[in-house]
């Protein structure tokens, strides 16, 4: 095998391993208010890890580089479905927790 076909063996084998939080939170504050308090929340959570977005219909938040995914409001819950990159992966733990925080204190 070549270099580059070791790599790109590599590289697919690290795709394949992504690593994901998924949160489901409750609330009871409706879409819009919800809305209004998790812009706030998602503010925060830039701030401290980076992860920037925007909002591509009146409840999903799409989330882009270095982590892909989405927030979603429904009437309920909110529901985050985040795929880390590489850079980004060792930091699960403390992103996860620190936007569970940020929901449970924005969602209160």
């Amino acid at each position: 095998r070549s270099a580059a076909s070791e790599y790109n063996a590599a590289q697919e084998r690290i795709g394949n391993m992504a690593v994901e939080i998924n949160i489901t939170h409750q609330h009871a504050r409706g879409i819009d208010e919800a809305k209004r308090r998790i812009t706030t929340a998602l503010a925060s959570i830039a701030k401290n890890y980076s992860i920037h977005g925007t909002w591509v219909s009146p409840t999903t938040y799409n989330v882009a580089m270095p982590v892909k995914g989405t927030f979603t409001i429904t009437p309920t819950q909110v529901i985050v479905n985040l795929q880390l990159g590489m850079l980004t992966a060792s930091m699960k733990p403390q992103i996860e927790a620190g936007i569970k925080a940020e929901l449970t204190a924005a969602l209160a």
